[in-house]
């Protein structure tokens, strides 16, 4: 399954779950879980490198840290 429909099935239940969440954590948190679906992996650099976009693999990975950092893990 291509890692944007995933992102989009974990975006729909995770809104649905948690309305009144802030949309960047919500994304943040569905692409996270499709990251490890996809890349069959909880480090980071894997996940990261299963995200699309132009950013390199060192800023996605700190934008996953980053987002755990928010919760205090």
């Amino acid at each position: 399954m291509p890692i944007t429909k995933l992102y989009n099935t974990w975006m729909n239940k995770i809104t649905q779950l948690l309305p009144n969440e802030r949309v960047t954590r919500v994304r943040n948190l569905a692409w996270l879980l499709a990251g490890i679906f996809q890349s069959k992996s909880v480090h980071l650099s894997k996940i990261a490198s299963q995200l699309p976009g132009k950013a390199m693999l060192v800023s996605a990975t700190r934008r996953l840290d980053r987002f755990f950092g928010v919760f205090g893990i």
